[in-house]
């Protein structure tokens, strides 16, 4: 797993777009690969997995025995190539974000590591990464395949839920690379050099977030206490981003 920060500064290398420049995942990411869309209203578990066994998709089996509930998004990735699904219904700041959020599984869970074994090994690893055979003993310690989802990578955004334990580090790094791109912190430093770790710029900070950049009003609340904990003094409201609140 790539972590947020390094995802994002990764792809606007690659987009050319500067550290300082918002960037709408929607219309970047199929410029630079494969990856498609669909929304669609009132997204869950079953029509994802429904989608997927109507084309025999490889990764059918990994949802196979989740039980059925909303979602607010969800990626299949396979071969390099990927598919982001999207609630319908969701407002254009929600989809905006979730994109980006599901973005991040398809780079930082499945293609970036990909690339990045293809570059130390070489590209006969492709075959390993696709699922077609086995790795070589040689090949499994050059590439530290340990975490890597071989076969494809499968993830769902749930509604209204928290996600498990384990899940959390991958989540909040996805919610950072979103945030990262539709609100970047270089930009944030240059319109807010003064920021002050008190409640009146936390106020301020997210009002901008939310309404000049888009985010939804959650994420532009979170994104604000994690600009103060990095770019002020620390206060009482970075203590509350490091144990995770956000509110």
């Amino acid at each position: 797993m790539v972590d947020g920060r390094a995802a994002a500064a990764r792809l606007r290398r690659r987009a050319g777009i500067p550290d300082d420049c918002p960037a709408d995942l929607r219309r970047l990411l199929p410029r630079l690969h494969p990856v498609g869309c669909l929304e669609m209203p009132a997204l869950s578990v079953a029509q994802v997995r429904a989608w997927l066994g109507r084309r025999s998709a490889a990764c059918t089996g990994a949802i196979a025995d989740i039980p059925d509930r909303p979602l607010r998004g969800a990626v299949v990735a396979s071969r390099g190539c990927g598919l982001i699904f999207l609630d319908a219904g969701d407002p254009e700041e929600e989809l905006r974000f979730t994109y980006a959020h599901e973005g991040y599984h398809y780079l930082g869970n499945h293609l970036f590591p990909r690339e990045d074994a293809v570059e130390r090994v070489g590209p006969a690893i492709q075959a390993v990464l696709n699922g077609d055979r086995l790795p070589t003993p040689e090949e499994e310690v050059r590439t530290a395949l340990r975490g890597l989802c071989l076969a494809g990578h499968v993830h769902l955004l749930e509604r209204g839920t928290d996600p498990p334990a384990e899940a959390l580090a991958a989540e909040l790094e996805a919610d950072l690379f979103a945030a990262e791109l539709l609100a970047p912190s270089a930009l944030l430093a240059r319109r807010f050099p003064d920021a002050c770790d008190c409640p009146e710029d936390l106020e301020r900070l997210t009002i901008h977030l939310e309404h000049c950049l888009g985010l939804p009003s959650d994420q532009a609340r979170v994104a604000a206490l994690r600009f103060l904990h990095q770019h002020a003094t620390v206060g009482p409201l970075g203590v509350r981003i490091l144990r995770g609140c956000s509110t």
